[in-house]
């Protein structure tokens, strides 16, 4: 019996989605199996070391206190924290344990999500691609729960979902990561190029509400609403957030002492991240067979523009392989948009790349001095 496209179309994502979540299981043993080794079974007691872990629970702590002079001077934003408080609660788990929960389910939620908007492929090679994902999955860091409001906010535009739907995603993201702006910025465009001015009115009037509830709130909290932005400041090299593209990347690049492997590594994903330009400049029908994914390019170009031209010359190269995630699985699919089906061999080879990604991320939670 022939099987029609669709029907084909299901059963290689039920397959994919079987492989990934034996993929995910894998790389979940392996890091935690060696974190245990090194840190013992109270692992979860060393997260403060990791990443904006030690801010997050700051916000945690204040929140739970109501006491949020301990977090006056906290740069990182409050979404994150919030939202692994309540499921905390929810789930009765200790903080710790809830940031790492949270990340879970937006990371697995994440997976199916890409694998809808673009392919199975994209979104299990994404999950390998760079081990500060599977750190930040595992080990506590809002880039998950940032990247699945995201990306299912684009799920809903692109499916035609109510456009309150789709603000109210967006409106969350922000109030995780400031950048999801650029999404927003993105429909707006799309929606200019369709000429359908009464639902910007909608989408900007939602996510109005959320983000203006979210600065009131630290209003109240802190007494300065705009708390995120003026902490923040304090790592910009002039007044400005901005300077001229890849200057100050570029100088941070060179100029970083954090060890040869770590330079290497920053380097590494730092080329990498420039290959979808070249692979569209290259190719005779440019963007032009990606019409149907102009929100995402949209979106990838101005995030990317800004990451790039961001003024702090140290920050945002010690941490560029984290910042560019949001915009990986965009990346990847340009470079690999024909490569749907995944056979045997290739999926053998992802998994001992899955492997070996889990034994990285974990020594770098660890710290290799640590290991050696």
């Amino acid at each position: 019996m022939k099987v029609e496209g669709s029907q084909l179309h299901r059963n290689l994502f039920q397959k994919d989605g079987f492989f990934y979540l034996i993929l995910f299981l894998g790389f979940t043993f392996v890091y935690y199996t060696i974190l245990i080794k090194y840190w013992g079974s109270d692992f979860v007691g060393e997260m403060d070391k990791i990443g904006d872990n030690g801010p997050f629970k700051t916000i945690v702590k204040c929140i739970d206190l109501k006491d949020c002079e301990l977090a006056k001077d906290v740069y990182v934003f409050w979404g994150y924290p919030i939202l692994s408080y309540l499921f905390g609660k929810v789930t009765f788990l200790s903080i710790n344990y809830a940031m790492i929960g949270i990340n879970i389910i937006a990371a697995i939620i994440l997976f199916f999500v890409l694998s809808k908007l673009f392919n199975s492929f994209t979104a299990i090679v994404f999950n390998i691609y760079s081990y500060d994902w599977i750190q930040r999955v595992l080990s506590g860091g809002s880039e998950p729960l940032f990247m699945v409001f995201l990306f299912l906010a684009i799920y809903a535009y692109k499916k035609n979902k109510n456009i309150f739907l789709v603000g109210l995603l967006i409106g969350i993201s922000n109030t995780i990561r400031p950048l999801g702006v650029f999404l927003l910025g993105s429909i707006i465009l799309d929606l200019i190029l369709k000429k359908r001015f009464v639902e910007i009115l909608k989408l900007v009037f939602t996510f109005l509400i959320i983000v203006i509830g979210y600065h009131l709130y630290l209003n109240y909290a802190l007494g300065k609403g705009f708390a995120n932005y003026t902490n923040y400041q304090s790592s910009w090299d002039s007044k400005s957030p901005i300077s001229f593209p890849f200057v100050a990347l570029l100088n941070g690049l060179y100029a970083l002492d954090t060890g040869i492997l770590n330079r290497i590594k920053l380097w590494i994903y730092f080329l990498v991240s420039l290959i979808p330009i070249f692979v569209i400049f290259l190719r005779d029908k440019g963007l032009r067979e990606f019409g149907f994914y102009r929100t995402e390019l949209f979106f990838a170009a101005a995030y990317f523009l800004f990451i790039v031209s961001y003024n702090t010359t140290f920050w945002i190269a010690h941490i560029y392989p984290r910042i560019f995630l949001p915009i990986a699985p965009i990346c990847i699919y340009l470079i690999f948009h024909k490569k749907v089906y995944i056979p045997f061999n290739q999926k053998v080879f992802i998994l001992l790349a899955a492997f070996c990604m889990a034994v990285l991320s974990s020594i770098s939670t660890i710290g290799i001095q640590n290991v050696i």
